[in-house]
Protein backbone atom coordinates (compact mmCIF):
# COMPACT_ATOMS: atom_id res chain seq x y z
CA UNK A 1 0.00 0.00 0.00
CA UNK A 2 3.02 2.29 -0.13
CA UNK A 3 3.51 2.42 -3.88
CA UNK A 4 2.74 6.15 -3.69
CA UNK A 5 0.14 8.59 -4.93
CA UNK A 6 -1.19 8.53 -8.48
CA UNK A 7 -0.26 11.46 -10.74
CA UNK A 8 -1.22 11.20 -14.40
CA UNK A 9 -1.36 7.45 -14.02
CA UNK A 10 2.11 7.13 -12.42
CA UNK A 11 2.86 6.16 -8.83
CA UNK A 12 4.99 8.65 -6.89
CA UNK A 13 6.33 7.98 -3.38
CA UNK A 14 5.48 10.26 -0.45
CA UNK A 15 7.91 10.11 2.47
CA UNK A 16 6.57 9.66 6.02
CA UNK A 17 3.13 8.60 4.78
CA UNK A 18 1.24 5.37 4.27
CA UNK A 19 -0.53 5.98 0.96
CA UNK A 20 -3.74 4.14 0.14
CA UNK A 21 -5.44 4.70 -3.24
CA UNK A 22 -8.28 3.01 -5.15
CA UNK A 23 -5.59 0.85 -6.74
CA UNK A 24 -4.63 -0.52 -3.33
CA UNK A 25 -7.90 -0.95 -1.45
CA UNK A 26 -11.49 -1.34 -2.66
CA UNK A 27 -12.64 0.54 0.46
CA UNK A 28 -11.01 3.68 -0.97
CA UNK A 29 -13.12 4.09 -4.12
CA UNK A 30 -12.04 6.36 -6.92
CA UNK A 31 -14.39 9.31 -7.32
CA UNK A 32 -16.75 8.98 -10.26
CA UNK A 33 -19.50 11.61 -10.40
CA UNK A 34 -18.39 14.45 -8.15
CA UNK A 35 -15.39 15.69 -10.14
CA UNK A 36 -14.71 17.29 -13.53
CA UNK A 37 -12.19 16.78 -16.32
CA UNK A 38 -9.03 18.85 -15.81
CA UNK A 39 -8.69 21.41 -18.62
CA UNK A 40 -6.16 23.88 -17.22
CA UNK A 41 -2.81 23.47 -15.57
CA UNK A 42 -2.70 22.84 -11.84
CA UNK A 43 -1.15 25.86 -10.15
CA UNK A 44 -2.49 25.71 -6.59
CA UNK A 45 -3.04 23.42 -3.63
CA UNK A 46 -5.86 24.23 -1.21
CA UNK A 47 -5.52 22.79 2.27
CA UNK A 48 -8.64 22.10 4.38
CA UNK A 49 -9.45 20.70 7.81
CA UNK A 50 -12.56 18.60 8.30
CA UNK A 51 -14.05 20.77 11.07
CA UNK A 52 -12.37 24.09 10.29
CA UNK A 53 -11.50 24.75 13.92
CA UNK A 54 -8.28 25.97 15.52
CA UNK A 55 -6.99 23.42 17.99
CA UNK A 56 -3.81 22.14 19.59
CA UNK A 57 -0.95 20.42 17.79
CA UNK A 58 -0.27 17.14 19.58
CA UNK A 59 2.89 15.06 19.55
CA UNK A 60 2.79 11.67 17.87
CA UNK A 61 -0.31 10.38 16.14
CA UNK A 62 -4.02 10.27 16.84
CA UNK A 63 -6.77 7.72 16.44
CA UNK A 64 -7.45 7.14 12.74
CA UNK A 65 -10.78 8.41 11.43
CA UNK A 66 -10.03 8.98 7.77
CA UNK A 67 -11.99 6.09 6.32
CA UNK A 68 -15.25 7.74 7.35
CA UNK A 69 -14.29 10.83 5.36
CA UNK A 70 -13.20 8.67 2.42
CA UNK A 71 -16.66 7.07 2.38
CA UNK A 72 -18.36 10.47 2.65
CA UNK A 73 -16.24 11.80 -0.20
CA UNK A 74 -17.35 8.93 -2.44
CA UNK A 75 -21.05 9.42 -1.55
CA UNK A 76 -21.21 13.20 -1.89
CA UNK A 77 -22.77 14.90 -4.89
CA UNK A 78 -21.96 18.56 -4.18
CA UNK A 79 -18.38 18.50 -2.88
CA UNK A 80 -15.23 16.41 -3.13
CA UNK A 81 -11.48 16.49 -2.62
CA UNK A 82 -8.43 14.61 -3.86
CA UNK A 83 -6.55 13.57 -0.70
CA UNK A 84 -7.44 12.85 2.94
CA UNK A 85 -4.60 13.01 5.50
CA UNK A 86 -5.52 11.00 8.58
CA UNK A 87 -4.33 11.52 12.15
CA UNK A 88 -1.92 8.57 11.91
CA UNK A 89 -0.19 9.90 8.73
CA UNK A 90 -2.16 7.73 6.32
CA UNK A 91 -2.84 9.53 3.05
CA UNK A 92 -5.95 8.39 1.18
CA UNK A 93 -6.25 9.36 -2.50
CA UNK A 94 -9.49 9.15 -4.51
CA UNK A 95 -8.74 11.05 -7.72
CA UNK A 96 -5.82 11.67 -10.07
CA UNK A 97 -5.24 15.46 -9.85
CA UNK A 98 -3.49 15.63 -13.21
CA UNK A 99 -6.59 14.33 -14.99
CA UNK A 100 -9.53 15.54 -12.88
CA UNK A 101 -10.39 18.40 -10.56
CA UNK A 102 -12.49 18.01 -7.44
CA UNK A 103 -15.09 20.38 -5.94
CA UNK A 104 -13.57 21.78 -2.77
CA UNK A 105 -12.89 25.52 -3.17
CA UNK A 106 -15.42 27.10 -5.52
CA UNK A 107 -13.90 29.12 -8.34
CA UNK A 108 -10.43 27.78 -7.50
CA UNK A 109 -11.40 24.20 -8.33
CA UNK A 110 -10.33 24.14 -12.01
CA UNK A 111 -6.72 25.05 -11.20
CA UNK A 112 -6.24 23.47 -7.78
CA UNK A 113 -5.85 20.24 -5.80
CA UNK A 114 -7.81 19.72 -2.56
CA UNK A 115 -6.36 18.14 0.59
CA UNK A 116 -8.45 17.45 3.72
CA UNK A 117 -6.75 16.99 7.09
CA UNK A 118 -8.83 14.97 9.57
CA UNK A 119 -9.72 16.71 12.85
CA UNK A 120 -11.80 15.93 15.89
CA UNK A 121 -14.51 18.37 16.96
CA UNK A 122 -11.94 20.22 19.09
CA UNK A 123 -9.79 20.91 16.04
CA UNK A 124 -6.52 19.27 17.02
CA UNK A 125 -3.90 18.06 14.56
CA UNK A 126 -0.98 15.66 15.14
CA UNK A 127 2.71 15.97 14.36
CA UNK A 128 2.87 12.85 12.19
CA UNK A 129 -0.19 14.04 10.29
CA UNK A 130 1.37 17.43 9.64
CA UNK A 131 4.59 15.80 8.47
CA UNK A 132 2.67 13.60 6.02
CA UNK A 133 0.74 16.62 4.72
CA UNK A 134 3.96 18.59 4.24
CA UNK A 135 5.57 15.76 2.30
CA UNK A 136 2.44 15.31 0.18
CA UNK A 137 2.41 19.02 -0.64
CA UNK A 138 6.08 18.94 -1.63
CA UNK A 139 5.51 15.97 -3.95
CA UNK A 140 2.48 17.61 -5.58
CA UNK A 141 4.34 20.88 -6.06
CA UNK A 142 7.30 19.12 -7.64
CA UNK A 143 5.33 16.79 -9.88
CA UNK A 144 2.72 19.35 -11.01
CA UNK A 145 5.01 22.39 -11.23
CA UNK A 146 3.27 24.41 -8.50
CA UNK A 147 5.08 27.50 -7.23
CA UNK A 148 6.52 27.16 -3.71
CA UNK A 149 4.79 30.22 -2.27
CA UNK A 150 2.28 30.81 0.53
CA UNK A 151 0.04 33.83 1.33
CA UNK A 152 1.67 35.66 4.25
CA UNK A 153 0.83 38.66 6.41
CA UNK A 154 2.80 40.27 9.26
CA UNK A 155 5.13 37.30 9.61
CA UNK A 156 2.37 34.70 9.72
CA UNK A 157 0.28 32.69 7.24
CA UNK A 158 -2.65 34.71 5.88
CA UNK A 159 -5.84 32.95 6.97
CA UNK A 160 -8.45 35.39 5.68
CA UNK A 161 -10.12 35.72 2.29
CA UNK A 162 -7.59 37.26 -0.10
CA UNK A 163 -8.33 40.65 -1.65
CA UNK A 164 -7.76 39.19 -5.12
CA UNK A 165 -10.36 36.49 -4.42
CA UNK A 166 -12.94 39.07 -3.28
CA UNK A 167 -12.28 41.01 -6.48
CA UNK A 168 -12.59 37.89 -8.64
CA UNK A 169 -8.96 38.11 -9.80
CA UNK A 170 -7.94 34.46 -9.67
CA UNK A 171 -5.68 34.17 -12.70
CA UNK A 172 -2.57 35.16 -10.73
CA UNK A 173 -3.09 32.75 -7.85
CA UNK A 174 -0.46 30.06 -7.48
CA UNK A 175 1.10 28.14 -4.62
CA UNK A 176 -0.31 26.70 -1.36
CA UNK A 177 -3.51 28.23 0.00
CA UNK A 178 -5.80 27.82 2.98
CA UNK A 179 -9.47 27.16 2.36
CA UNK A 180 -9.95 30.28 4.50
CA UNK A 181 -8.31 32.27 1.67
CA UNK A 182 -11.39 31.56 -0.47
CA UNK A 183 -14.38 31.65 1.88
CA UNK A 184 -15.75 33.44 4.95
CA UNK A 185 -17.81 30.39 5.91
CA UNK A 186 -15.12 28.50 7.82
CA UNK A 187 -12.58 30.86 9.41
CA UNK A 188 -8.85 30.58 10.20
CA UNK A 189 -9.09 27.03 11.55
CA UNK A 190 -9.52 25.86 7.98
CA UNK A 191 -6.71 24.82 8.10
CA UNK A 192 -4.91 26.91 10.75
CA UNK A 193 -1.30 28.12 10.40
CA UNK A 194 0.84 25.10 11.22
CA UNK A 195 1.39 23.51 7.79
CA UNK A 196 2.08 26.83 6.04
CA UNK A 197 4.53 27.74 8.80
CA UNK A 198 6.43 24.49 8.26
CA UNK A 199 6.53 25.06 4.50
CA UNK A 200 8.05 28.53 4.93
CA UNK A 201 10.26 28.07 8.00
CA UNK A 202 11.49 24.51 7.49
CA UNK A 203 11.04 23.75 3.80
CA UNK A 204 12.18 27.02 2.25
CA UNK A 205 8.91 28.07 0.64
CA UNK A 206 8.36 31.82 0.30
CA UNK A 207 5.69 33.78 2.16
CA UNK A 208 4.19 36.37 -0.20
CA UNK A 209 2.41 39.42 1.27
Amino acid sequence: MNAGIVIDGRRVKVAHARVVTWLDDARVPELRENRSRRRERVRAIVLHTTWGRLGALHAGSGTPAGRGYVAANARATDKSWDFTVDRDATVFQQSDPARWFTWHAGAANPFSVGIEMVQALTGELYEVQVRAAVELIEVLARELGIAQVVPWRNGRPELRVLASVRAGRLSGLRGLFAHANFTDDRGPGDPGPVVAEVMVRAKGWVGIE
